[in-house]
């Protein structure tokens, strides 16, 4: 082994070296980054009831960013029975500070289970903004004026009993205004009394959930990786 090949093989142990040291301090550095606040709305942690039924009922801020990225992630989850009859209903409320422009979108996803054998129910799941202007908020094509119960109502008929609901949707926002006041709730009924409703936490009623697209810096970094990869190989190949 000549002088000049010694040479280029103590070059390319240090590279790896490096590229090795290098890599786990970039992934700790995404990790320690703060997670920006978003500032333009807020929805505040509010007062979740059991309405209707016997439970608990929860809520909390998931994110400080969500699926709309000028917005926090609000979530709910609990557990609850009929007392009497086969009706179950959760309501969070909660107050909001800030705007949103028209166009704007807020995600909105629910997954709950519905306990018991034999029987079907029928869910409802709302989620409701007030304003403190003449602003209206639209979903698939429906206006609502200002106030109004449910800008997203959706029943979900024929879920028997031992069955995961899970889905998903979206408030386009039709016109812009200042928000002070949301609204989060479920409503599950049947002609059997003899069922439960789980939202755990994890599988949740969310307002504003975030995406699981990733992150920037996750991708920059995952591209650093690849280069230096390719960077060592080329090395061993000269």
């Amino acid at each position: 082994m000549t002088s000049l090949d010694r040479a280029k093989r103590f070059m390319a142990a240090k590279a790896t070296k490096l590229a090795l040291t290098l890599l786990p301090l970039a992934a700790l550095t995404v990790s320690l980054a703060p997670q920006a606040r978003a500032t333009t709305l807020t929805f505040f942690s509010g007062s979740c009831a059991v309405l209707t039924g016997t439970g608990t009922c929860n809520n909390q801020e998931a994110s400080a960013v969500g699926g709309n990225s000028d917005a926090n992630w609000i979530q709910v989850f609990g557990s609850v029975a009929p007392s009497q009859g086969g009706d179950v209903s959760i309501d969070e409320n909660g107050s909001a500070s800030g705007t949103l422009v028209q166009g704007d979108v807020i995600p909105v996803s629910w997954d709950f289970f519905v306990g018991g054998s034999g029987g079907t129910a029928t869910a409802t799941v709302g989620f409701a903004f007030s304003f403190q202007n003449n602003t209206q908020t639209q979903f698939s094509g429906i206006q609502v004026s200002p106030g109004s119960a449910a800008p997203f109502s959706l029943p979900i008929t024929g879920i028997a009993f031992g069955s995961d609901v899970k889905g998903s949707g979206s408030i386009l926002v039709s016109g812009g205004g200042s928000f002070n006041h949301y609204d989060i709730s479920l409503d599950v009924n049947s002609a059997d009394s003899q069922f439960s409703v789980s939202i755990p936490g994890g599988s949740t009623l969310d307002l504003n959930p975030a995406t699981s697209t990733p992150e920037p810096a996750s991708l920059a970094l995952a591209g650093s990786g690849l280069l230096a990869a390719l960077f060592l190989k080329r090395r061993k190949q000269t």
